[in-house]
């Protein structure tokens, strides 16, 4: 084979490379920034919620049984799965995302790895959203970690976007 043909093979094969290189990287990075706005959207929903509930009422007293619903199975039986945020117009609702802690740190609404009851460090805090009422600190949004399902609108647009990409 000439070198001609040899170095013409070596840049196909760099052009491919480079090309499939950089359609990862942007599917990657499409699909964090596309995850962190649903997640900054559910931060919203819950935090308009969790604040609405507080100045309606006063307090944290009562949080779970009227914002949100515990998952019941089949038997009646409270499964150990996240809370569920009530909304009657949505079919299945996502996981609740977000911990709700009073000002003291004190685990009001649980999810992921915080449970009720726990408090949590001052660290935490720190990292967390605060949720004011008349200027107050009165509680906290504690984000889980976790990533939630997305909707079937928001997965129509991902996988739209992964065709575009492979066009």
């Amino acid at each position: 084979m000439k070198l001609s043909a040899k170095l013409t093979l070596a840049f196909l094969a760099i052009s491919l490379i480079v090309i499939g290189l950089a359609a990862f990287f942007t599917w990657r990075t499409t699909v964090q920034e596309f995850e962190t706005v649903v997640v900054e959207r559910i931060r919203s929903d819950f935090l308009t919620k969790v604040t609405n509930y507080y100045e309606e009422n006063g307090s944290w007293q009562g949080v779970i049984p009227r914002l949100f619903a515990p998952p019941v199975s089949q038997d009646g039986q409270m499964p150990q799965q996240p809370l569920q945020p009530r909304n009657q117009n949505q079919a299945s609702p996502s996981p609740v995302v977000f911990a709700l802690a009073d000002e003291r740190g004190t685990i009001l609404v649980p999810a992921g790895q915080y449970r009720p009851k726990d408090m949590v460090s001052q660290a935490v805090l720190d990292a967390s959203t605060p949720i004011l009422s008349d200027g107050v600190v009165v509680g906290y949004a504690i984000q889980t970690g976790k990533i939630p399902e997305l909707s079937a609108v928001e997965q129509g647009y991902i996988d739209r976007t992964n065709q575009a990409l492979l066009q």
